[in-house]
């Protein structure tokens, strides 16, 4: 049967009633197999192998990669040398059938104990430094063991699965630089030989910025700009180009924004940047360059917690968002379609800085604009703020205790503005007023004077642009009996000295207040800069004031300081360098 090429088979059948019609199949020859000398090629240098002659003509023979032809080539037989069968693979030959059909029939061959890095990756550099190196996989294989040769030096690394990458070795792996691979595998717990080397070459050491980053538009100009991370790097130097102008920064890790270049960036500007790394203490070369283009020139105004709310005080500090590079803020506030412009190159605004001052139980509608590299941007949104009533009270210092004295000044809180205070004084069967342009009186001031031993119930109103505003929360105040205010009158004559220094002055970060007095009576520091503006205001036991620090937020400048104990008034001078 092996010259069969094709035929019909006949079927005829014979019975007692005579013989049936004669049926036929149309047959032909299908495939065939491989003889070979050897399949296991473990231990095995030359084979041979073939199909019958009668099979057809024209054959071609394909081989394995670690199989060379060595005689038969077109015939129905070959002969071929092998080197280190580290795969199973198939010998493969293809003829012209008698049947005139083109045919082929393959043979698996091998040996399960060798194997090699895949040639795929052979002769090849590496994406990455530590991009995986894959075997050709073993049937049965437990473990395989890596042999990396460069030089002298001969590393050995085992590993569970089929797969290692090159920083794994002991000792780490240089960049730019050809290994030579072998590998072995472990079957039934034995270790076999090396196959065949293979050579693969590490990628150059170098970065650039990531590829999603590239083309943008960033949205903040402090956004971080991030490098391809590079194993083993130690540091990272961004090279950041802008027409003729260079600059360079140098991080250990792989971000940096613009903001950190020295003289700092632009707005609305595209920079160019490239990145080199530094490995083993030498710098590699840069990586292609990627364009990073600036958002536009950003738009401040009032921070959003102030927008629609009263303000605690006249003047307290209106905040704005602060924009990195700025180089002043101008503040526009409109009240009643009157709007004034006021610059401001450090510092914080208030509404008391317009050149008409500001009013009590007002509206102010307030836009911000930002200098920067010279030159103003446009005015962000609008915010609305409230500026308070013009409505005071007696210190809370003062209120629910007893006087030391009956002539023991009162203070009322200090407003902005006020032209005069009002003090309404009832002791419950008579209400009487003393009127003064500072914020301070005493129970003596009162037409017909003051009694000893008497609770007292105090409210103040302030007078602002001529009119007298409302009366703010009351106060109790008691006066002293009359044995205790001779004894506080004695106490005064004897310590009639009262002095007050600040130390240290001129000072950097913040002074305190050396009062010198042998008086107990609580002692109030006022602070004004240099136009008048009052810009703090406390109260302290002397025993305390000691640890009382003053000036930490003041810009440079000089500032007037009022020290008040009782009758006694020091007015002092300081400097913040």
């Amino acid at each position: 049967m092996s010259t069969f090429v094709n035929g019909n088979l006949s079927v005829l059948t014979e019975t007692a009633y005579g013989s049936s019609p004669l049926s036929s199949l149309y047959i032909q020859r299908v495939g065939g197999s491989i003889t070979a000398s050897n399949t296991e090629l473990c231990s095995v240098s030359t084979a041979t192998y073939s199909i019958p002659s009668t099979m057809g003509t024209g054959f071609t023979w394909n081989v394995p990669s670690y199989m060379t032809i060595t005689s038969g080539q077109g015939t129905n037989a070959i002969t071929v040398s092998i080197d280190n069968p580290y795969f199973r693979d198939n010998v493969t030959v293809s003829f012209l059938s008698n049947c005139e059909r083109n045919e082929s029939i393959s043979i698996n061959v091998g040996c399960n104990k060798f194997t090699k890095v895949r040639d795929s990756q052979c002769g090849t550099t590496l994406p990455a430094i530590n991009s995986a190196v894959y075997p050709n996989p073993l049937a049965g294989a437990q473990a395989y063991k890596y042999e990396v040769t460069n030089g002298a030096s001969v590393r050995v690394f085992e590993q569970v699965g089929s797969l290692f990458n090159l920083t794994e070795l002991p000792g780490g792996v240089l960049y730019g630089t050809t290994y030579s691979i072998k590998v072995a595998a472990k079957i039934d717990g034995v270790w076999g030989d090396f196959g065949v080397a293979c050579n693969i070459t590490t990628p150059s050491v170098g970065s650039k910025v990531r590829a999603r980053q590239c083309g943008i538009s960033l949205g903040n100009i402090m956004t971080a700009i991030y490098a391809d991370a590079v194993i083993g790097a130690q540091s990272y130097r961004f090279e950041v180009t802008n027409g003729a102008e260079v600059r360079t920064v140098e991080r250990v890790k792989n971000l940096f924004n613009l903001t950190e270049l020295a003289g700092g960036a632009l707005y609305s500007t595209t920079y160019s940047i490239r990145v080199a790394v530094k490995v083993a203490n030498s710098w590699g070369a840069y990586g292609t360059s990627c364009d990073v283009t600036t958002p536009g020139s950003p738009f401040s105004k009032v921070v959003d917690a102030l927008c629609g709310k009263t303000l605690v005080a006249l003047n307290s500090a209106v905040y704005n968002v602060a924009i990195n590079g700025a180089q002043a803020y101008k503040f526009e506030v409109t009240l009643d379609g009157d709007t004034e412009v006021y610059e401001l190159t450090s510092g914080l605004f208030n509404l008391t800085m317009l050149s008409g001052g500001a009013s009590y139980s007002s509206t102010y509608s307030i836009r911000v604009a930002t200098k920067i590299n010279g030159f103003w941007g446009g005015y962000g949104t609008s915010c609305d703020v409230n500026t308070p009533a013009a409505i005071t009270k007696v210190k809370s210092v003062h209120c629910g205790t007893t006087l030391a004295a009956i002539n023991t000044p009162i203070y009322a809180d200090l407003l902005i503005g006020a032209q005069a205070y009002r003090f309404e004084i009832s002791d419950g069967s008579n209400v009487k007023f003393v009127e003064r342009t500072k914020n301070l009186f005493n129970l003596t001031d009162m037409l017909g004077g003051a009694t000893y031993n008497t609770t007292y119930t105090i409210r103040v109103a302030v007078k602002v642009n001529d009119v007298w505003g409302d009366y703010g929360t009351s106060c109790t105040v008691t006066s002293p009996s009359l044995v205790d205010n001779a004894a506080r009158v004695n106490a005064s004559a004897i310590s009639s000295n009262f002095d007050a220094k600040a130390y240290p002055s001129p000072f950097t970060e913040s002074f305190k207040i050396n009062a010198i007095t042998l008086s107990d009576e609580k002692v109030e520091i006022q602070v004004y800069d240099m136009i008048g503006k009052l810009l703090e205001v406390s109260c302290h036991n002397v025993s305390d004031l000691e640890f009382q620090e003053i000036g930490q937020n003041y810009q440079t400048g000089v500032y007037n300081v009022v020290v008040i104990q009782g009758d006694n008034v020091k007015a002092l001078r300081v400097l913040k360098k």
